[in-house]
């Protein structure tokens, strides 16, 4: 268990609770409290006296009583300080009963041993109060507690048992002070009789109450309207105190301290200081409005942090949450038009027209400031800092779809894989922590710790990493290159060369994307000439050189041209001559026999070209030589989301001629077709198919 998260924990995650002492005073009010402290052992109070500390729900009024009670009960001439909670009642039948019980339980205690006669007189009189009350069913609670005690008929008179109360409070050395909180948590019914009780009793000589309510609350409780609920509360009350605003500074400073604490329990991504400034001061900062808020907020972020702190910009996280947390309808809108936000990125949006999208999204977004009306302000903020992609369509800065990369690699929220996690509160299955990408990058430049972390990929991870690593292109260092690029090549083979869909992009086509961008982070031709000629060396197949080959070479709509073209040329020479020399058992286990194949017989030219031709064409005696060919020939039409498979038959005849054609019979005719999986086997009955002279028809016209 994290020692830093459990002391947080410990110190603030208070469910809530007001702080008891006044040196726990964070808000400035300390000195109010004692203020009011004094006022209440000044007032007249022969014929009784009530005060009131209003303010809003969640302000700290509760913080403020408790400091005023010890005050007052560390002054020498200490006051009896009596606690009322108006929530201990079950209903508003019950309220007169309770309230004498307990003050007279109160006074009861040892500590006010001067105080025993009134503690008597309160009870009795409670008992008689109990028949005043005008609320339905009072009554015949009044009659059930006659019947317990036996001495219905019997009492004294109410005038006897008040003057008693009223003669012992006189005589007594002691100030009574009656704190009443929580009143505007009540029903509207429970409101008006727990005042009625408090105007019926607070004439009472040597009482103080205290009450602490939200003004407006209580009044409109009171009255058919707030004016006419104020006017009565005014007959009750006879002075009143606002409580002090806090500092403007106070709530976010106290959220920073305790943010910094709480934080340094978890792993989590970078933070962004020029985000965050914007962030806390445009979006979270007006959002708070008291310490009630920090800890709601605070409260939130342990879990999420857990979940996935590494993998949302810390920045964007904590702003999110703040939404979340203390404007949930805000929250809903951004959550509801989630897809609006961002540009859209996966294969499924993708599908939808730009056309469309752009117009649904001009029409939602301001929709959703018009929604958003007093708090329109903030909400901008929100999708002005998160959601950049938005401002284009509010006359804005406008953030293509290029920024994409440089967000997914910064994870912030305006990219939608990011955003989709976020939602999510976690990682899809198969998404690779940003950890491991973070780890991958550094150990670029360390070829036993890659090998290591390369290892642990399956084909679907290994897939994810590329795709991501591809966002780390500027944090590449140069001599990365002649670690990592053989590494990755030597694994391609395992990828599928296969387009995902119509719109994806193969995992392979991923892995020559990464390997580019590192062999671009070698700027001097010279140096990777120099490269280039040692990976000959560790790279296992022709396949990979093949590909290293066309990257950094000068062929069109291939080539990168990182190389001058005599470069190109020697090393598609050299590849040439390792393609003639190979046997049909080593080219058995090429993963893109049919490229290397065809390409390289281009690359050449008169006798050269003969040779290799006649060189791949003796191949052909070998059945497992012909069915690799076949295999990496695989292609796959795509039309109106069916898909087709089909073989590049031409360009292998072209190379291979009239004899592929034989070899293709022979091998639908040996012992290995029939243990190959059914799909390969289908691969060789389209091939023969070809090879009858039949071709896939067109797509027809939609």
């Amino acid at each position: 268990m994290n020692s830093n998260r459990d002391a947080f924990a410990g110190k603030y995650f208070d469910a809530d609770q007001p702080i008891e002492h006044r040196d726990q005073d964070r808000l400035g009010r300390r000195s109010f409290a004692e203020a009011v402290a004094r006022q209440v052992r000044a007032v007249p109070a022969e014929r009784g006296f009530t005060i009131a500390v209003v303010g809003e729900w969640g302000s700290g009024k509760t913080s403020v009583l408790n400091m005023v009670a010890e005050t007052l009960e560390a002054d020498e001439d200490a006051s009896a300080v009596l606690r009322f909670n108006p929530w201990l009642f079950g209903s508003a039948t019950d309220l007169v009963t309770l309230f004498f019980h307990e003050l007279s339980a109160q006074l009861g205690h040892g500590r006010f041993e001067g105080l025993k006669k009134v503690a008597n007189a309160l009870a009795e009189l409670g008992q008689s109060l109990s028949t005043l009350s005008p609320v339905p069913g009072t009554s015949w609670a009044a009659e059930q507690i006659a019947k317990l005690t036996g001495r219905w008929a019997e009492q004294p008179s109410l005038h006897d048992k008040r003057e008693n109360l009223r003669e012992a409070l006189s005589a007594s050395d002691s100030r009574v002070v009656v704190l009443i909180d929580d009143i505007d948590r009540l029903e509207a019914g429970e409101i008006r009789e727990l005042m009625r009780l408090v105007r019926l009793t607070s004439d009472l000589p040597n009482v103080v109450f205290l009450l602490a309510f939200d003004s407006r609350h209580v009044a409109r409780s009171l009255g058919e309207s707030e004016i006419e609920g104020q006017q009565y509360l005014d007959k009750i009350v006879q002075v009143s105190y606002d409580l002090p605003k806090v500092r403007e500074a106070i709530v976010p400073e106290v959220l920073l301290s305790w943010l910094d604490e709480l934080i340094r329990g978890h792993d989590l991504a970078q933070l962004d200081r020029e985000v965050w400034g914007r962030v806390f001061y445009d979006v979270i900062n007006p959002l708070l409005e008291n310490l009630r808020d920090v800890k709601r907020y605070l409260y939130s972020l342990p879990v999420t942090f857990d979940t996935i702190g590494q993998e949302v910009a810390l920045a964007d996280l904590l702003g999110l949450e703040a939404v979340r947390i203390l404007r949930p309808s805000m929250f809903d809108e951004l959550r509801t038009h989630a897809e609006h936000l961002v540009h859209p990125t996966s294969e499924s949006r993708m599908r939808m027209s730009l056309e469309v999208w752009n117009r649904e999204t001009a029409d939602k977004l301001p929709a959703m400031l018009e929604r958003a009306k007093g708090e329109r302000e903030i909400l901008s903020y929100v999708l002005e800092i998160l959601f950049p992609a938005t401002q284009g369509f509010f006359g804005g800065s406008s953030y293509g779809p290029q920024w994409i990369a440089s967000w997914r690699k910064e994870r912030r929220t305006a990219c939608e894989e990011v955003l989709r996690i976020y939602l999510q509160a976690g990682l899809d299955e198969g998404t690779i922590p940003s950890r491991e990408i973070q780890e991958l990058v550094e150990a670029l430049t360390d070829e036993s710790k890659l090998v290591r972390l390369l290892d642990t990929l399956d084909d679907q991870r290994f897939e994810a990493v590329l795709e991501r690593l591809e966002d780390f292109e500027h944090d590449f260092p140069p001599e990365a290159a002649h670690v990592a690029v053989p590494l990755l090549v030597n694994r391609m083979g395992t990828l599928s060369a296969h387009f995902a869909g119509m719109f994806g992009l193969s995992p392979r086509f991923k892995a020559t994307r990464v390997v580019l961008r590192l062999l671009r982070r070698i700027e001097a031709p010279g140096e990777l000439m120099a490269i280039m000629s040692a990976m000959f060396g560790k790279i296992d197949t022709l396949s990979g050189l093949f590909e290293l080959v066309e990257i950094v070479g000068h062929r069109q709509s291939i080539g990168h041209k990182l190389v001058d073209e005599d470069q190109a040329k020697r090393l598609e020479d050299q590849l040439v001559d390792r393609l003639k020399s190979a046997t049909a058992t080593q080219l058995v286990g090429e993963w893109n026999l049919c490229a290397l194949s065809l390409r390289t017989v281009n690359w050449s030219g008169g006798e050269d070209k003969t040779r290799l031709v006649t060189r791949l064409r003796e191949h052909l005696v070998e059945d497992g030589f012909v069915l690799t060919l076949l295999c990496t020939a695989v292609n796959y039409a795509y039309y109106n989301g069916h898909a087709e498979k089909r073989l590049f038959w031409n360009g292998l005849v072209e190379v291979f001629g009239e004899g592929l054609a034989d070899a293709v019979d022979g091998l639908a005719g040996s012992p290995l077709y029939r243990n190959l999986p059914e799909d390969v086997q289908d691969t060789i009955n389209l091939a023969r198919r070809y090879a009858s002279g039949w071709r896939p028809k067109e797509w027809p016209e939609p």
